[in-house]
């Protein structure tokens, strides 16, 4: 992934907040909500704790001092549907999924309703700058007045991210009462935990396997040997042990991009650099990001996935032909084999043309009918699916028209400036389903999905009308603009 941020951070993609003793895992439900629906306001803000800070002028005057609202944009190419975000996420866009597929969980994960080949999104948020001046000290005085306030989240994050299994080794709590001794306020105790981590342990690649019936984190505060997992890993069940809700991340962490030495926003993130943490909570304050294996975020890496290779050959080397030998008038050259299978593989790709030309042509002048069964088949009868899938084609097709779906437009008054240019109500009727299943849940019926598709066979019936034969095989059928 190439990554832009003026701020470097640890891009989190997998939450959970479950210990067994052997692994990490998702601990209740997970209940999961569109991104976008205005319904579910209530639930982003608790995933993305934007009730935070609690209190008042003080409060959130300390919390600025602590914090940084920054953008990032990210562009990757590996197959998925996850979205990479960190913080309090306030905002999202993207390039090529509908805003109706993005979900997020009350874990704070973003993803797609279905895997893209490639992913191009920005997003807005605010983080913790763990590297500013005095952080420690001002993050003291924020948690001390955060005592007497009261965090309508807090008991639900105790409720969920606490649990310890029965079985785990009181040794393991022992090493957490010993490395906390003395301390009372949470965030010292964590400071004190990620501390003695980094001190104590060796991060190595190879730490070995835990034996049978032996506890993970136990196996590790043992042979203080492991990789980011088990630091994060441990820096979580010992935060738990102290009364400390804590949950692992799993995610990736970001290098200087060396392609652009001199650009101090451009960074990378490659499997090198998959990386696992921990994050704890603090009351009034939210989540908070602990790494005992200190990550150097200004340390390059070599990333050439986009980069195609140039080579320019140089006057000297550039090799001049020979001048072709005349043939008599008569003479019938015959073809090479190179010639022939070149010859072979033009017209087949002149006919493979041409077949997909007339099947394009079929399926966007297909009626009514035609479009619900290929739809229909395409998203195994899900109405919603169908749905969305019809009103963005029908974005597509405005734009023949010179009708656009502009940023800020809500889809009421796209449909009245589409029905404006054609004439009728046809565009405001159909597009009253999408609104209902966007914004009030309402699921769509087959009769709604019809409806679209019947506007959509007959926008493009106009459009072909309006452009000509050979601009619309051009323009819509081959390039579709």
């Amino acid at each position: 992934m190439t990554v832009t941020t003026n701020y470097p951070i640890r891009l989190g993609g997998a939450v959970y907040n479950g210990y067994d003793g052997k692994t990490w895992y998702d601990a209740g439900n997970v209940d999961s909500y569109r991104f976008q629906g205005m319904i579910w306001n209530n639930r982003r803000e608790d995933a993305f704790f934007l009730h935070c800070p609690i209190g008042g002028e003080s409060e959130a005057a300390l919390y600025k001092k602590l914090t940084t609202n920054i953008k990032v944009s990210i562009d990757y190419a590996p197959s998925g549907n996850a979205f990479f975000v960190a913080g309090q996420l306030r905002s999202l866009s993207n390039s090529n999924s509908y805003s109706a597929e993005i979900y997020f969980t009350s874990q704070g994960e973003v993803n797609s309703s279905r895997k893209r080949k490639s992913l191009y999104y920005e997003f807005s948020t605010t983080v913790f700058r763990r590297d500013a001046e005095e952080f420690d000290d001002k993050f003291l005085a924020l948690e001390a007045l955060m005592v007497d306030d009261s965090d309508p989240q807090y008991n639900s994050v105790c409720a969920n991210n606490l649990y310890l299994p029965e079985g785990l080794p009181s040794s393991v709590y022992e090493t957490a009462e010993a490395i906390t001794a003395g301390l009372t306020s949470p965030y010292q105790k964590a400071c004190a935990i990620e501390a003695w981590l980094a001190q104590n342990c060796i991060y190595t690649l190879t730490p070995g396997v835990p034996p049978e019936n032996t506890d993970f984190v136990e196996y590790f505060l043992n042979t203080r040997r492991g990789y980011c997992v088990y630091y994060a890993s441990a820096m979580a069940v010992l935060a738990r042990c102290e009364g400390l809700p804590s949950r692992f991340v799993m995610g990736y962490a970001l290098r200087r991009n060396d392609a652009y030495p001199d650009s101090p926003n451009a960074y990378v993130a490659t499997n090198a650099t998959a990386h696992a943490w921990t994050e704890i909570y603090f009351k009034g304050i939210g989540w908070v990001v602990f790494d005992p294996t200190d990550w150097d975020f200004q340390e390059s890496t070599s990333f050439t996935a986009f980069q195609a290779p140039q080579v320019t050959a140089s006057p000297e080397e550039t090799p001049v032909p020979e001048e072709a030998q005349e043939q008599p008038p008569s003479a019938a050259r015959t073809l090479t084999p190179q010639e022939k299978a070149t010859l072979i593989v033009v017209l087949a790709v002149f006919v493979l043309l041409c077949m997909f030309v007339l099947l394009r042509t079929t399926l966007l002048l297909s009626p009514k009918e035609t479009q619900y069964k290929w739809f229909y088949r395409k998203y195994h009868g899900k109405t919603p699916e169908m749905l969305s899938a019809c009103f963005l084609k029908l974005t597509r097709q405005a734009g023949f028209l010179g009708v656009t779906l502009k940023t800020g437009d809500t889809i009421t008054r796209f449909a009245q400036q589409l029905d404006e240019r054609c004439g009728g109500s046809a565009a405001a009727e159909a597009c009253e389903a999408i609104s209902l299943w966007l914004y009030a849940l309402v699921e769509p019926t087959p009769s709604d999905v019809m409806r679209f598709c019947a506007l959509n066979a007959a926008l493009e019936r106009r459009i072909k009308a309006e452009m000509k034969l050979l601009p619309y095989l051009l323009r819509r059928v081959l390039t579709g603009r």
